[in-house]
């Protein structure tokens, strides 16, 4: 077992949810490797942070009464279910926030900083469903809207034949600057592409793992790209080199 595939085994060893077989090949590679035992212990000591300064919110008795009541006549209970949706949609929004909080506090240097502040936008826009500015498969159509938007024109990049459609994007904020979030879809995975002018500062090609999200960092035609989704690193691998193949 290599550091790669040891990473991505520590957050199902700290749930305990590892076979046996697996468990024992990932503790045989600790032993032997500073690095993974000191990212095991970062992943503790965040899971640690999290559960003793988590929010904890009691729901209003209104909100108790109509759950109890759940079972009135449905036209009551159509109600009680958007309700009960949308605070369910505004406390995971704010759990993101708060766990990109906790990441920042963790890992305070600035690429870091970058990437979970990009994982946790893409998150708050999916589970708000706030996805998009401008909403057409058309690239043309989605980079002029956000170019007018933007201070810049945004590499927007069509991919027939490859199973990811473009589906719209929005104009985002990362580190106090205005980025283009390109939305691209293959079957029911959603990936945002956030792209700005590198202006000298070059983001370096690398993969991250935060939270369950994928993400991957890259430069190229004089702009930085993150792309992030719950894609697995095979197929967010495939989206990431057919849109460096096209920008090329």
């Amino acid at each position: 077992m290599n550091c790669e595939e040891a990473s991505r085994l520590l957050d199902a060893y700290l749930d305990r949810q590892l076979e046996a077989g697996q468990q024992f090949e990932l503790e045989q590679h600790l032993s032997g490797c500073p690095d993974c035992r000191r990212l095991l212990e970062q992943q503790r000591q965040f899971i640690g942070f999290f559960k003793a300064n988590a929010p904890y919110y009691q729901a209003p008795s209104e909100l108790r009464a109509r759950v109890q009541r759940r079972a009135e006549p449905e036209s009551r209970g159509s109600k009680l279910i958007f309700l009960v949706r949308q605070s369910w949609l505004y406390a995971a929004a704010l759990l993101v926030l708060s766990l990109s909080l906790a990441w920042m506090i963790f890992f305070p240097d600035r690429e870091t900083s970058l990437i979970v502040q990009a994982v946790s936008d893409h998150s708050r826009a999916v589970l708000l469903e706030r996805l998009y500015d401008v909403v057409s498969p058309d690239p043309a159509v989605v980079k002029q809207l956000l170019t007018a938007k933007l201070e810049f024109p945004p590499p927007v990049v069509d991919l027939p034949g490859t199973g990811f459609q473009m589906q719209g994007g929005r104009v985002d904020v990362i580190q106090d600057r205005k980025v283009a979030a390109l939305l691209y879809k293959r079957n029911e995975d959603l990936v945002t592409l956030f792209a700005w002018p590198a202006a000298g500062r070059l983001l370096a090609a690398r993969d991250w793992s935060i939270s369950g999200y994928r993400a991957c960092t890259w430069n190229a035609a004089n702009f930085n790209f993150v792309a992030v989704s719950t894609l697995s690193d095979h197929d967010l691998d495939e989206f990431t080199d057919q849109i460096r193949d096209r920008l090329k």
